[in-house]
């Protein structure tokens, strides 16, 4: 998710950060003391999200292994998003036909909730880095369980 912001954006946010723990006119030690605390800080956090994420369960959207599988591979916060997109998948998407040829099996995969919408390739994967809700429809289809580690879905286009 890093990689969507924009170098301008991280700086500002970093910027805006150290400047409530550091001063214009500060000396040398003044400014390590300031910099030590804001990293201690950011510490504190972090160890507080791994402790939350270690001991708690989030609340399931569904019944499928596959939600769970997820909430054992990715941090919360993109769990969150995973788990939105596999909910979306079980609800909101039907497979409406399936072509087969000697290289590989083409899905159409129908939106319930945008019947007008057109999309021929969602490339979800190369812009989030995790399956998208299509991809999902076609596992949860044929009674996958887990999710399979991205180098299975190099040459796969969503």
């Amino acid at each position: 998710m890093c990689c969507l912001i924009k170098t301008t954006s991280r700086s500002e946010n970093a910027n805006s950060f150290f400047n409530s723990f550091l001063k214009i006119g500060n000396n040398l030690f003044q400014f390590m003391l300031g910099f030590e605390f804001a990293l201690e800080k950011q510490r504190r956090e972090q160890h507080r999200l791994d402790y939350h994420t270690r001991t708690t369960l989030p609340k399931w959207l569904t019944y499928i292994k596959m939600e769970r599988h997820a909430c054992d591979i990715y941090t919360r916060s993109v769990f969150f998003e995973v788990q939105t997109e596999i909910h979306r998948a079980a609800w909101t998407c039907s497979i409406k036909s399936v072509n087969s040829d000697e290289k590989a099996e083409t899905y159409l995969i129908e939106h319930l909730d945008k019947r007008d919408e057109k999309i021929a390739y969602c490339n979800h994967i190369d812009r989030h880095g995790y399956l998208c809700r299509h991809v999902f429809k076609v596992l949860l289809n044929a009674g996958v369980e887990s999710i399979p580690e991205k180098k299975h879905f190099e040459k796969m286009e969503t």
